[in-house]
């Protein structure tokens, strides 16, 4: 499973996760499972933030990117 190391970072560090440790292990956890749905839930329950905060580093990701032309990252209503 993609997310064990983003589960130990969480358990280890009782302070909350930064966000630049939280956007490098998304981005790690999404490229290590290309063209597949994660729900918002996931990293909710993983980084225990919020979803408009999650949604934040999303846009975030998708737009670095868009701007440095390394791919892109599809966002899915629902």
């Amino acid at each position: 499973m993609p997310f064990n190391f983003v589960k130990r970072m969480v358990c280890e560090r009782m302070d909350r996760v930064k966000r630049n440790e939280r956007i490098a292990a998304m981005m790690h956890a999404l490229l290590s499972s290309p063209n597949k749905v994660i729900g918002y839930s996931v990293f909710c329950d993983r980084f225990g933030a919020a979803k408009s905060t999650i949604s934040e580093d999303v846009s975030l990701l998708q737009e670095a990117l868009h701007k440095n032309g390394l791919g892109q990252l599809d966002t899915v209503a629902g």
